[in-house]
């Protein structure tokens, strides 16, 4: 048995690195393949935040055939808001063979190594702004948009190897099923804030921008928060403008003044897993038609809620949340995700309980320290 690890730097070990998610993935008819052609372009100069980082890509051979891939990449902004010099495994995809992981992993942390790093998470693409995590339970369940989805050997094989969950991320899901009614407490806390002088609207495409910029600077306490540079911002807000539906979107004003917002996305996966990895004319004609036109729309997912500190406890997640949830009802949602939410955050855990949400998914941020190593060095890639 041969096993060789090689930096992705010609076009045939693109097209492997690309492949292995097609190899893992065959069998889960579930599961939504990532579109090649973006994963590639997330990898280039043109996604600011990869010009900011150092970064390898790596794919594994296994008697000569693509078994397993992954990043290594470093953060700068990262590590100093954390304070330490830590070296990100993303992008990480493996068949069930721990030789194969190991071999894998020894040659990231001699990489790691080199440029002084004492620390490894697995499960992180360039940012917590990216999706990010290992996954560690609900393997049953749907695949949805921006987040990860992984067999359970992944998180097992981790464990074996050291890693051990730095932080856990938890998904929610309201089941919007015929019986279901927004909930009264959630009712009541919406009217107090409504009472209170706030109001909710819908959010409207001018109204991303300067919610976004709240959200940057105002996460700075957030576990591993890394703010967005000016090109960064600007990348998020174009692609947010192109995918988000604003019928479940919403800003909060008081004498015209922001203070609170509610990013959700319609749960493209479901149209997205028929591509198979791979866009065409006809595929993005009839995505646009679906979702645009027709605004057809089976589930969705929450992933920013946003609350200005001057304004927290007036209840005003509760009423972001109590028009979402209607406005889903009217157009036939059958759930929202809320997702990612960390372990120890607990107001928004409150909130997706009062919902009505269950916990259905788990993952975690892997880490394990960072022993020394002699290994080869490899070649720069990317």
């Amino acid at each position: 048995m041969e096993i060789i690890i090689e930096p992705v730097n010609n076009k045939q070990r693109w097209t492997d690195f690309l492949s292995i998610p097609n190899i893992i993935y065959r069998e889960d008819a579930d599961y939504c393949l990532e579109i090649k052609s973006e994963t590639q372009t997330e990898l280039s100069h043109k996604n600011p935040v990869a010009t900011q980082c150092t970064v390898q890509s790596l794919v594994a051979y296994k008697n000569g055939n693509p078994c397993a891939r992954c990043v290594c990449i470093i953060n700068p902004s990262l590590n100093k808001k954390m304070g330490k010099s830590i070296g990100l495994i993303g992008y990480l995809e493996f068949v069930e063979d721990e030789a194969v992981l190991n071999s894998l992993l020894m040659n990231c942390e001699a990489y790691f190594s080199k440029k002084d790093c004492s620390e490894i998470w697995a499960g992180v693409r360039f940012s917590l702004n990216y999706p990010v995590g290992i996954q560690t339970s609900g393997f049953d369940k749907q695949h949805t948009f921006l987040m990860n989805k992984q067999p359970g050997y992944y998180a097992e094989l981790l464990s074996k190897n050291g890693f051990h969950s730095e932080k856990q991320l938890n998904a929610y899901c309201v089941d919007l099923n015929e019986h279901y009614q927004v909930p009264p407490i959630l009712v009541n806390d919406a009217n107090s804030a409504l009472d209170s002088g706030y109001r909710v609207r819908l959010m409207k495409k001018s109204d991303i921008e300067p919610c976004l910029h709240h959200y940057n600077e105002r996460w700075q306490s957030n576990f591993a928060h890394t703010e967005l540079s000016s090109k960064e911002l600007h990348h998020l807000i174009r692609n947010m403008k192109l995918y988000l539906d604003t019928r479940f979107c919403f800003v909060v004003e008081k004498n015209n003044q922001l203070c609170g917002y509610l990013f959700t996305f319609p749960d493209f996966n479901q149209t997205l897993k028929q591509w198979q990895g791979r866009t065409s004319l006809i595929k993005l004609l009839g995505f646009l038609f679906e979702y645009k036109l027709k605004r057809k729309v089976h589930g969705l997912k929450t992933a920013i809620i946003g609350v200005d500190s001057e304004h927290t406890g007036k209840k005003l997640s509760s009423l972001m949340n109590k028009a979402l949830l209607e406005s889903a009802i009217k157009s036939r949602c059958r759930y929202i995700e809320r997702s990612w939410i960390l372990e120890d955050n607990y107001a928004s855990i409150k909130q997706a309980q009062r919902m009505g949400g269950g916990l259905y998914k788990t993952y975690s941020l892997f880490s394990r320290p960072i022993a020394n190593s002699n290994m080869q060095d490899l070649d720069e890639a990317v």
